[in-house]
């Protein structure tokens, strides 16, 4: 008799290596999986929907890849440590961890409820900082961390309006990563920090904005992202990356302001033409 674990894919003992994804169902999250898929690498799939984690499994069958489903609810820190107990008894290998989950919660911040403010910061900051520490000892030397930055704005290099709580999480990200980077020094596992930026996908659906309606800076596909966080995954890169020359373009004028911005090119233009 197969236990819940097993049915979900789980063998007593997996030697093989895969890669845990948070987030997998939708968005980026998916085009990661997918791509990832394509290369033939193994996944660990952690998401708070059983139906569509059954359904992104059933559709990677054709890859011939392993997959191993991990039913968590990043708002519940006991669900958490659970999904890290089920895999670390498994004696997995981790060839990485992409932490790629996160919501939205829009709106101004005097009108959050307590409830709402605690279950957000649960599942943006403290249950991605545990999941990691936890299962930091089945990485190797080979391995790297991909911690997703902003997929709605570049929220972790600046507060934006509207999405104080949500931009204070993912600048928390940012720096625990910076930090731990810098605990390890040149030590691996690689950590790389990524913001895609503005990201057309399904995450938009519960904050009401409309990517298409964004002019600048430009608006990618989940594909795109997934497609470049794997290449720079490839090229072994870690510390933080800006997708976009127009995301980093964004981010300079935010840090130096505009009227600093137009008297910096304009000295780079004067210094050129003499």
């Amino acid at each position: 008799m197969e236990t819940d674990l097993e049915h979900q894919g789980l063998s007593r003992r997996d030697t093989k290596e895969y890669v845990l994804v948070t987030g997998p169902t939708s968005g980026v999250g998916k085009s990661i999986c997918l791509a990832l898929a394509h290369r033939k690498s193994n996944l660990v799939l952690v998401a708070r929907n059983q139906e569509k984690l059954d359904e992104l499994q059933e559709e990677l069958k054709p890859s011939g890849i392993s997959t191993m489903i991990i039913k968590c609810d990043l708002s519940d820190y006991a669900s958490v440590t659970t999904a890290c107990e089920q895999i670390i008894s498994r004696h997995v290998h981790l060839a990485g961890i992409i932490s790629n989950a996160g919501e939205s919660l829009p709106g101004l911040f005097g009108d959050f409820s307590h409830e709402a403010i605690q279950n957000h910061i649960q599942a943006c900051v403290g249950s991605p900082s545990i999941m990691l520490n936890s299962l930091w000892k089945l990485l190797t030397k080979k391995s790297y961390i991909v911690v997703l930055g902003s997929t709605c704005s570049l929220s972790a290099g600046y507060g934006t309006s509207n999405n104080s709580v949500y931009s204070a999480s993912k600048a928390y990200l940012r720096y625990l990563s910076e930090s731990i980077r810098k605990e390890r020094g040149k030590n691996v596992p690689r950590l790389l920090v990524v913001h895609p930026g503005t990201v057309n996908s399904s995450f938009h659906q519960s904050s009401g904005f409309n990517p298409s309606k964004q002019k600048w800076p430009r608006v990618i596909s989940s594909e795109e992202a997934a497609m470049k966080i794997i290449s720079l995954i490839d090229d072994e890169r870690a510390g933080e990356v800006v997708l976009g020359l127009d995301n980093r373009a964004a981010i300079l004028l935010w840090r130096l302001g505009i009227k600093k911005t137009l008297l910096l090119f304009k000295g780079i233009k004067n210094a050129l033409q003499r």
